[in-house]
């Protein structure tokens, strides 16, 4: 049954799986688990099926898809491919280019980075440059859209958006759209980045026992306290905590996808993080410390509030990522470990072109017997 604008009102997402609402000869409606939509003509061109996109609805309405997709029949008749044409003849917004740049990489990506950039993506970018040819696009117009960010004084999201502006700008260049990257025009010409404000950690031994009994000793939500914990006994980021999986945990070694450089450490787990856990199997899902999203991972600022909750300020106090600098120091400084067996732990190891996966279990053992020692001192009091 062919699609009606009535029926395209009313769809509404299905949290669990990616809908196909089809009109008819490969022409659907996308309907995503995070509620946008994509037109999309599926078709076979030289016995290979073939998948482009028409654009997003509501923006592009059932009428104008429909009169793409008719026109992209009418070249598959005279037998063009409707993909090489739109390439070939301009048809090139910078939309359309964002959205391959982005399905194309998004396999590389752990989900934190994919949601992380697709956000500044509908935020940021698209709104005010999606509409154009990429052809068009010059230094000044992604300046436009650059300072527009800049004035909220969101500095380091600038920065960002700039870099995810000129790596579509040369997957362009690559598919032969345009010359060059208009990036490379911007150096000094936006705001510097105003020196970074260090989050306050804990570094003394009172300090830090504290903290542990603190949080150990409260009885709130129990994924907040856990991630708190199994972050202090192992040092890791809040990202790579809160997308803890179980199918990640091997025995006594959580197998730790650093997202910041896409590598992979084998972080061993102390008796006293393997009893937190345990503590949180009373729930069912895919993610350790679950949260109240519709993915189930919890949100980031949620283990930051909890710490306020038991008395914590954390912008002079205490913090997730200030954990990690406490870790760092007490172990070498109190405990007398060495520096790169501690680098090793937190995640400053090098990345090799032998793969994302180089080095993983690097200091595995010295690793386990020095953060069990870790958890055991922490626990003493």
């Amino acid at each position: 049954m062919k699609l009606t604008a009535t029926k395209l009102r009313n769809v509404k997402p299905d949290p669990d799986k990616v809908q196909r609402l089809f009109d008819g000869q490969g022409l659907f409606l996308e309907v995503r688990k995070n509620g946008s939509m994509l037109w999309r003509h599926k078709y076979r061109y030289n016995g290979k099926e073939q998948l482009l996109s028409l654009g997003r609805y509501p923006e592009t309405m059932l009428a104008q898809a429909r009169e793409q997709h008719r026109q992209q029949r009418e070249q598959l008749a005279q037998g063009q491919n409707p993909s090489l044409e739109r390439r070939l003849h301009g048809a090139n917004t910078f939309q359309s280019v964002a959205e391959r740049w982005y399905e194309i990489n998004k396999p590389r990506w752990v989900p934190a980075v994919s949601k992380r950039i697709n956000f500044r993506l509908q935020k940021d970018i698209l709104p005010v440059l999606g509409h154009i040819p990429v052809a068009d696009i010059t230094p000044p117009i992604v300046l436009d859209c650059l300072r527009r960010i800049e004035a909220r004084g969101v500095y380091e999201t600038t920065r960002r958006c700039s870099s995810i502006i000129g790596k579509i700008m040369r997957f362009g260049i690559g598919e032969g759209l345009v010359e060059r990257d208009p990036t490379a025009d911007l150096r000094g010409v936006l705001k510097p980045q105003p020196k970074p404000n260090h989050r306050p950690a804990v570094t003394t031994t009172q300090g830090a026992k504290g903290l542990w009994d603190r949080v150990a000793a409260s009885n709130g939500n129990r994924a907040c306290r856990g991630l708190i914990l199994v972050g202090m006994l192992t040092l890791q980021r809040n990202t790579e905590l809160r997308y803890m999986r179980w199918a990640d945990i091997d025995g006594d070694t959580w197998q730790n996808r650093i997202t910041k450089t896409d590598t992979v450490l084998s972080v061993p787990l102390p008796t006293q993080a393997l009893a937190v856990l345990e503590e949180m199997r009373v729930w069912d899902g895919e993610f350790v410390f679950p949260g109240a999203a519709a993915d189930g991972v919890m949100s980031s600022t949620a283990p930051m509030n909890y710490l306020r909750q038991i008395g914590y300020d954390t912008k002079t106090e205490v913090s997730l990522h200030g954990m990690r600098a406490m870790g760092r120091t007490l172990l070498v400084e109190e405990l007398d470990y060495p520096e790169q067996w501690v680098e090793h732990q937190i995640g400053h190891m090098p990345k090799s072109a032998h793969g994302s996966a180089y080095d993983r279990a690097k200091y595995l053992r010295q690793r386990t017997d020095m953060m069990q020692a870790w958890g055991d001192w922490l626990e003493e009091g």
